[in-house]
């Protein structure tokens, strides 16, 4: 059993910023990560506003990443639950080079980027799922191609998360695994105490 009482960890960058990397480093520091599969069958209670699903999934473990961790806003009724949790914000070099990784994992996925039609009967999760998903965080109607408005919301969400707490900054750590020091300044933030210097890194695409 985990200890319940320690506090819970949230990473919230969008995919395809590291998020995989921080859960297999949580993993190997002995801190027990959430399902990611379990969580995914969440978001469609994220999206209609059903929040106890969420709230009863997180009794289960102390670390949480990717879908609907991900999801814009989401930290908000999240902190408001758990008041003491850690927020991991992660982030590439810059804007373009996140999209340009997601467009890549697409491809490699799906062998070309898809379009809204397509994305109705991809199968990841549950039929449908991708596209819901999609149309939620990027607007009613987006195309998974349309590039200014998928860099748009990206750096709107990083500049909401930093804003939310900017009167709680000890609980926000603001992260780019590219940097040279991540990891170090990564185990500080959770005053974890490692035998590792770097993270496993995991999904590079880019």
């Amino acid at each position: 059993m985990y200890d319940r009482y320690q506090p819970k960890i949230f990473c919230i960058g969008f995919n395809k910023t590291g998020t995989t990397s921080i859960n297999r480093a949580l993993a190997r520091e002995g801190v027990l990560v959430g399902n990611q599969l379990k969580a995914e069958q969440l978001a469609d209670d994220y999206i209609s506003g059903k929040l106890d699903s969420i709230y009863k999934y997180c009794n289960g473990a102390r670390a949480f990443q990717d879908s609907p961790f991900s999801f814009p806003g989401i930290y908000v009724p999240l902190y408001k639950k758990f008041p003491k949790a850690k927020f991991i914000l992660t982030v590439r070099d810059s804007s373009e080079q996140w999209l340009e990784s997601q467009f890549n994992f697409t491809i490699k996925r799906k062998g070309a980027l898809p379009n809204l039609e397509e994305l109705k009967y991809d199968e990841y999760c549950n039929l449908g799922w991708t596209y819901r998903v999609h149309q939620f965080i990027y607007g009613i109607q987006t195309e998974y191609e349309n590039r200014e408005r998928k860099i748009q919301v990206y750096e709107k969400h990083n500049r909401d998360v930093q804003k939310f707490f900017k009167a709680n900054p000890e609980q926000l750590l603001v992260l780019n695994l590219n940097d040279n020091k991540a990891f170090q300044i990564f185990c500080e933030f959770l005053n974890i105490q490692s035998k590792y210097g770097t993270f496993p890194w995991a999904n590079k695409t880019s």
